[in-house]
């Protein structure tokens, strides 16, 4: 994600023309991004619903509680869901969106990324990003589980190869 920030700086000087700087801030190497085609793919196969590539399905808010729920059991009521497409509909499924990403992630990273005055407004954008960050955020926790996992399992092997019990 790019980010351009334009500054106006006035010389000291009245008669001096204005000078326009240009600052470019990027962070690329902070988060890997996923391109639209994985991160529908990752979203279709964890949430159960079908999502394109442009995204739509998710600015109701209906499949991003899903998907969130999949990735953490418990997290979203999903009881409170509403499926119909109506605007209130749509802002009280990302408010339940908002509520349960803050209960998921503590920092408040993933509930800063649900902004729902504009996914409500479907704009793709924010959908992108909120997408990007909920993946980056649910690989990385696999990621560290997957390799807790593993170091346990190891820890199993050597044990059982030396003939004692590893609890």
């Amino acid at each position: 994600i790019l980010f351009l920030a334009f500054a106006h700086r006035s010389a000291l000087s009245p008669r001096s023309p204005a000078r326009l700087s240009l600052s470019v801030y990027s962070d690329f190497f902070e988060m890997p991004t996923a391109s639209r085609k994985e991160l529908s793919e990752w979203a279709a196969s964890l949430s159960g619903h079908s999502v394109s590539r442009e995204l739509k399905e998710l600015s109701t808010g209906v499949v991003l509680c899903h998907l969130v729920e999949a990735a953490r059991p418990g997290s979203v009521e999903i009881r409170k869901l509403a499926t119909m497409r109506s605007g209130s509909d749509t802002i009280a499924n990302l408010k339940l969106l908002s509520v349960a990403l803050e209960r998921v992630d503590p920092s408040g990273e993933l509930a800063a990324a649900c902004d729902v005055p504009l996914l409500a407004k479907g704009q793709p954008q924010a959908t992108l990003a909120l997408l990007q960050k909920l993946h980056s955020y649910f690989n990385a926790e696999n990621n560290a589980e997957l390799a807790a996992d593993g170091n346990s399992r190891r820890r199993s092997a050597a044990a059982a190869q030396e003939g004692t019990r590893v609890t």
